[in-house]
């Protein structure tokens, strides 16, 4: 009987080994993965979790300055035209028709910061993190920074240039939260530390975040 049982707790001890190793080794978390391209220049994305089939992916890299908003006026997340650039334009010219369809809609909330109300929940599809987010996700500073991906052109139709760090080339970059009033909105300087900024801030990039399918990506 003891035998039985013996050999019964070590077929049940390889079986475990077997599942615990296969789920670590099919974890995407801290992993880059590749999706659309922007400019000519493929789009590297970081997996920050997973959820079931889905995961969270945060540009590994900031694209060309976008003010929160082209008038100095009072905007949430929802109002903002910067939401409308992502979810149109970028979204519309970074994805091939299979990539866009693995994109999946999400609701996000949009909390007081500063004190200042971020406005009702939104539906997206591409976004921004929040303040509360980029802290969770990224609690070191450092690990904050990024690159943008492309130089923008002084004469495009934006007519912005982003700002980069003369001892790092890093950019700051805009977050979805709003700032210390309505016509500022929350945003990650090049140091990694955590800024408002005026809505029409031009000289900001942006560093998009999606939540991915990735069954209908082929990764699962």
């Amino acid at each position: 009987m003891k035998k039985t049982t013996g050999l019964a707790c070590f077929l049940l001890a390889i079986i475990l080994i077997f599942v615990l190793g296969t789920a670590v080794a099919e974890s995407l978390t801290g992993s880059l993965l590749t999706l659309g391209q922007w400019e000519g220049h493929d789009l590297n994305w970081l997996v920050l979790a997973e959820d079931g089939n889905r995961a969270l992916l945060y540009l590994d890299g900031g694209l060309a300055a976008q003010p929160y908003n082209t008038d100095n006026k009072a905007v949430t997340w929802q109002t903002c035209t910067l939401r409308q650039w992502l979810q149109n334009t970028f979204c519309g010219s970074a994805f091939s028709p299979s990539e866009a369809a693995a994109i999946c809609t999400v609701l996000n909330e949009n909390p007081v910061t500063y004190g200042t109300d971020g406005g009702g929940e939104t539906v997206d599809t591409v976004f921004l993190l929040s303040r509360s987010e980029l802290e969770a996700y990224f609690p070191v500073l450092k690990d904050r920074k990024v690159s943008v991906l492309t130089m923008p052109d002084p004469t495009a139709k934006t007519g912005t240039v982003v700002f980069v760090s003369p001892y790092d080339l890093t950019s700051p970059y805009w977050l979805r939260s709003p700032g210390v009033d309505e016509k500022h909105a929350c945003a990650v300087s090049w140091t990694g530390i955590i800024e408002s900024h005026g809505v029409k801030a031009a000289t900001l990039a942006v560093r998009p975040a999606v939540w991915v399918d990735l069954t209908l990506l082929g990764l699962k």
